[in-house]
């Protein structure tokens, strides 16, 4: 079972969830026979990784319950793409320094995310992960689509992910600005003034 929590207090939350119910025997996380194995929620439009409030939360939990993993959707990037975007994490043990190997995938990550992005990416690793439909989840998607085909088919993506595409577009300008502008400082070096000649003053007497 997994729990879904996408507010910045993710850690307490979980623990108040997750905390056993006094005298309730077998039944004891929340009242369900179901033990928690992980948590899920979404980075609607930048990505599939752990910020440092997921990693504390993820590491936090591992200590205390085993197996336990971290699961990201971003439903922003799934609907544009057509193709479901979702990534499963498990942190490092504190203080371990993971080998530097090379990244496996890239991923565009905005600009705004990137250095909380870069803080936390060595204290986590993905995991493979596989998704399936069911027979009841074959049925529901029919039923969907046999009541909301005309609008499926009517309509545009370009149009319902406009904010996303100019979000997007407007992301990889700042970061061309940003790539133009340290190319430049390499090049040329910082702009620096030639060191004046101190005046030399002579005594007439």
């Amino acid at each position: 079972m997994l729990t879904t929590f996408v507010t910045p207090q993710a850690s307490i939350a979980m623990l108040e969830w997750t905390r056993p119910v006094p005298d309730s025997g077998p039944t004891g996380w929340a009242g369900r026979l179901e033990n928690v194995v992980g948590w899920y929620h979404s980075h609607p439009g930048y990505g599939c990784w752990l910020s440092g409030i997921d990693v504390s939360t993820q590491m936090l939990n591992q200590q205390y319950q085993e197996p336990f993993l971290a699961v990201v959707i971003d439903p922003t990037r799934t609907v544009s793409a057509g193709k479901v975007e979702i990534g499963a994490f498990r942190t490092y043990p504190e203080g371990y320094k993971p080998s530097d190997e090379p990244v496996s995938e890239y991923q565009t990550i905005p600009l705004n995310k990137i250095e909380d992005f870069g803080v936390h990416c060595k204290q986590y690793y993905s995991l493979d992960i596989t998704y399936f439909k069911s027979s009841l989840d074959c049925h529901l998607l029919d039923l969907l689509w046999n009541k909301y085909w005309v609008n499926t088919l009517s309509s545009s993506p370009l149009l319902g992910n406009g904010d996303y595409v100019a979000g997007q577009i407007s992301d990889l300008a700042e970061k061309l600005e940003q790539a133009e502008s340290q190319l430049a400082h390499s090049r040329f070096g910082p702009l620096m003034a030639p060191p004046q000649r101190k005046k030399e003053t002579f005594d007439d007497g």
